[in-house]
């Protein structure tokens, strides 16, 4: 019997050990998480320090900071070079008060009201006309192929309203828009 005790005995103490080795673990991961989540704090509050001070001393950094103050302008200046060859490649416009882009042929910016200007028409490019009537093949009509309805009608979830209209004059314009840029009415 008293085998059986000690066996007893031994498998609880293996037990409570194992019992305790994975309450330390859980402790050991539960610190870890609160040491990341700090650090990720610390990094965070060192990115707005140095934007704080790139704001106040960006023409007056002291002589440690002058290259990494240069380096932030200079990429600075890279970025606003890269949007401005995406705007010129979308040949999209922006209003020349607030910068937003604007509805191709819009009189007013949708968000600040700034009236556009209206860019005056390119002149038309005159093309000759050509000497000799052209007569067209005469084409055979295309077999009527029969279409079979769908079975099931297809249903969609209703998706969030990317436009809204002018409760003055009735056009179209983007969710967004704080102005008609028709009218100019603020919505």
């Amino acid at each position: 019997m008293a085998f059986f005790d000690d066996l007893s005995k031994k498998i609880t103490d293996a037990s409570t050990k194992t019992i305790q080795k994975g309450k330390d673990l859980t402790d050991v991961a539960r610190l870890n998480s609160q040491i990341s989540a700090e650090e990720n704090r610390i990094n965070t509050l060192y990115g707005m320090i140095g934007k704080q001070y790139m704001e106040l001393h960006r023409k007056d950094a002291e002589d440690a900071f002058a290259g990494l103050v240069a380096s932030v302008a200079e990429a600075e200046q890279n970025i606003a070079a890269c949007r401005a060859k995406i705007t010129e490649l979308r040949a999209v416009p922006h209003c020349p008060n607030c910068g937003a882009e604007l509805v191709k042929g819009a009189a007013f910016c949708g968000i600040c009201g700034t009236p556009i200007p209206v860019a005056p028409a390119p002149a038309p490019v005159a093309v000759p006309a050509p000497q000799q009537p052209v007569q067209a093949a005469p084409v055979a009509p295309a077999p009527a192929v029969p279409v079979e309805a769908p079975t099931t009608p297809v249903q969609s979830a209703p998706a969030a309203p990317v436009v809204k209209f002018c409760p003055n004059c009735g056009v179209k314009m983007p969710a967004d828009a704080q102005f008609c840029a028709e009218c100019g009415t603020r919505f």
